[in-house]
Order: C-alpha cells, then structure tokens, then sequence
C-alpha cells in the first residue's frame, strides 16, 4: 500500500510502499479512501506544534478518514468486507469523549 511517511516531526514526508497490515483478533483493517487535510498540518509537519507527541521512528500522520473494511480479525463482530461497512475513522484522545475508547 502507498502512504505518506513522516520521518519524524520536521523530518521530511515521503510517499512510502508499505506491508498491508494484518487484522488483530477483534479488531479490522480500513481501507481508508479519504483523509481530512487539517489547517495546522503544515506546522504539524514541520515541528512547530510542540504539544503533539509522536513516536521515535518514521510514522504515518493522520488520525481522521472515511473508508471500508478490507479484512477482519479471528473474533471480530463484523463478519463480512467491503462497502456495506464504511467506517469513520476519528482520533479522540482517552478520557476526552465518553463514546470512544
């Protein structure tokens, strides 16, 4: 799969061949067709935007998208694949919205 692989914040952003990932018992894999672009990415990108933590390896930016299931985990609720399922994908940080976890 293609993505676009931030080395590390101020780092350079490179479009990336990445493994598709593997789905985790309970969990599903989203084909993620649409990404929001949002107002501060640049400085995001760029590193001046200090209160965001990141990992210490190169690593995928983003957190919000709409796409389709593309496989599922052993144990997972949803049974089947492709369009009839089309989640929406939002970062919510813990603790900050009841609904998500």
């Amino acid at each position: 799969m293609k993505a676009w692989q931030l080395e590390r914040l101020g780092g350079s952003l490179r479009l990336t061949d990445q493994p598709v990932p593997q789905a985790r018992a309970g969990g599903v894999v989203v084909r993620v067709e649409t990404s929001s672009l949002m107002s501060y990415m640049k400085e995001y990108i760029e590193g001046k935007l200090p209160i965001y933590h990141t990992p210490d390896r190169p690593f995928i930016p983003g957190g919000n998208g709409v796409g389709y299931v593309h496989a599922t985990g052993p144990r997972c609720v949803a049974s089947d694949t492709g369009t009839a399922h089309r989640p929406v994908l939002a970062f919510r940080r813990p603790g900050k919205c009841s609904g998500f976890r």
